[in-house]
């Protein structure tokens, strides 16, 4: 990647996979297989409400994220689909609120990101609302199956 001049390295990257310990299709060795063989170098387990013993796991290559997707209470009683990434293998599950949830998130050292906030129906004030947050998920391919492509709002 040419930055302003500069050469840099870039990666492939998924940052929101579930495997069979939620709701995934595969269990986590062929999650791993399929996305090293399709050019990864970057997986983050990010299964519901628990995170995956990713150090014991063999990355064949890749680099592999330790994560959990988080789902505490959030406005008008839509509950948060929060990502949270480099948390430990052993980190918790359940919050309360969303922001209880990011607040425990990065004193762990990780990072949050609002997770398909479209698809679960939170509008872009809502997302602001909570501080502390690094990203939005800005396009998650199961959006397309109910009617919501391009993951949009006005």
């Amino acid at each position: 990647m040419d930055f302003y001049g500069r050469r840099l390295h870039s990666y492939k990257a998924n940052l929101h996979t579930h495997s069979t310990l939620s709701d995934g299709e595969f269990p986590p060795q062929e999650v791993i297989r399929l996305y090293r063989e399709h050019g990864y170098s970057v997986l983050a387990f990010t299964d519901h409400r628990k995170t995956n013993p990713v150090s014991g796991y063999d990355g064949g290559g890749l680099t592999l994220l330790s994560g959990i997707e988080l789902h505490p209470n959030g406005p008008r009683g839509i509950r948060w689909h929060l990502l949270a990434l480099g948390v430990s293998e052993s980190f918790p599950g359940e919050f309360e609120s969303g922001q209880q949830a990011v607040d425990a998130v990065n004193a762990a050292g990780g990072i949050v990101f609002a997770a398909h906030p479209y698809w679960c129906g939170f509008t872009s004030a809502e997302v602001m609302t909570l501080s502390g947050v690094c990203g939005t998920e800005v396009y998650n391919t199961s959006t397309r199956y109910i009617g919501k492509a391009y993951n949009m709002q006005l």
